[in-house]
């Protein structure tokens, strides 16, 4: 099922430029971007969506990025997903109101916050997006439905 949008635009954040700098898609597992994700940052979190966008990735491939803003009522943190073919081959789309709990590695682009999403939990289903030292689940996936 589809999921609507994405958050928060990489470019404004700089991770977008960062991926435009070496060439690589910011889904691809040693890139700049997944290099920011640290273990040591950890943090879960609960909120209500706010707002759900779709990000070009600025690398060599042409796919799209799920990101999410999150308001959890102490603040609004933007909240990275992973590619919308994986995150959108899921039985329940999310959608902007919607209630998740969140587990990712905090991470700091140009002076802003955000969360690289590592397991979220959404209505009774739970979404593994990358493994504990930050590894993408979806890397050697071709196309929406897996390997």
């Amino acid at each position: 099922m589809a999921i609507v949008g994405t958050l928060l635009i990489l470019s404004t954040m700089g991770a977008g430029s960062l991926q435009a700098q070496n060439g690589q898609s910011r889904w691809v597992a040693d890139s700049t971007y997944t290099r920011l994700y640290d273990p040591a940052t950890l943090d879960t979190l609960r909120g209500i969506i706010a707002r759900i966008d779709r990000i070009p990735s600025p690398g060599r491939r042409t796919t799209t990025g799920i990101h999410i803003m999150l308001d959890t009522g102490a603040a609004t943190l933007p909240v990275h997903l992973g590619p919308a073919d994986f995150v959108e081959d899921q039985e329940q789309p999310l959608r902007v109101g919607d209630e998740i709990k969140v587990t990712g590695s905090r991470v700091t682009v140009r002076g802003e916050t955000a969360l690289i999403a590592t397991q979220m939990r959404h209505r009774d289903r739970s979404l593994q997006l990358r493994t504990a030292d930050g590894r993408p689940m979806w890397r050697g996936r071709r196309g929406p439905r897996g390997p």
